[in-house]
C-alpha cells in the first residue's frame, strides 16, 4: 500500500512553542530579520548585504528568509 504524499496534504494548525502560535513566531521573525537588514544596510550598505547576513544578524537560519 503506498503512503499518500504529506505534502499534497493541507498543513496541520501548528502548535505552541515558548507560548507563540505560528501565527506570532512568523510575525517575530519577520521583525528580526527586517530590523538585521536595516541595521547590516546601515553598517555595510546595500550592496555587500546579503541574505545569510541579514539571517546571521537576526539569529535564524537561511530557510527563514
Amino acid at each position: 500500500m503506498a503512503h499518500p504524499n504529506p505534502r499534497s496534504q493541507p498543513a496541520p494548525p501548528g502548535r505552541a512553542y515558548g507560548g507563540l502560535g505560528p501565527a506570532d513566531r512568523s510575525a517575530a521573525r519577520r521583525e528580526r530579520l527586517v530590523e538585521a537588514g536595516i541595521a547590516l544596510f546601515g553598517r555595510q550598505g546595500l550592496r555587500a548585504t546579503t541574505v545569510r547576513g541579514v539571517c546571521t544578524e537576526a539569529g535564524l537560519t537561511d530557510r527563514y528568509f
